[in-house]
């Protein structure tokens, strides 16, 4: 479900977008804590296999936890009815004069996504 304010077309092309995504959060800053922490967890296992130094590692770990909190969160992902990169589900809702105000994602009642 989708509370959108602004127009219905918009509103039905992020619900769309959101059934398809399946985002965990609408912003990076809502993803949840213990997610984070795996993917930091898994980033550093892997990036320490690498052999580089300390400080490089943990810069690929930032970088590897940064993509990830983009490719889960709503207003971070490529649209993709379009599949334009350069095009966020929160920019459709702009060009439509809209704003997406809460997603959550259905299915056995769990929330997936919200402000």
């Amino acid at each position: 479900m989708v509370e959108f304010e602004g127009s219905d077309v918009a509103a039905s092309d992020v619900a769309m977008h959101v059934a398809a995504m399946k985002p965990k959060a609408l912003a990076t800053t809502d993803v949840a804590a213990d997610l984070v922490q795996t993917e930091r967890r898994i980033a550093t296992e892997k990036a320490a296999e690498s052999g580089k130094p300390a400080e490089i590692v943990a810069k690929m770990v930032e970088g590897s936890v940064q993509k990830f909190l983009k490719e889960v969160s709503l207003l971070n992902q490529p649209f993709v009815k379009n599949g334009q990169a350069n095009r966020r589900p929160d920019a459709q809702g702009r060009q439509h004069e809209g704003q997406v105000v809460h997603a959550v994602r259905g299915g056995r009642g769990h929330r997936k996504a919200g402000r």
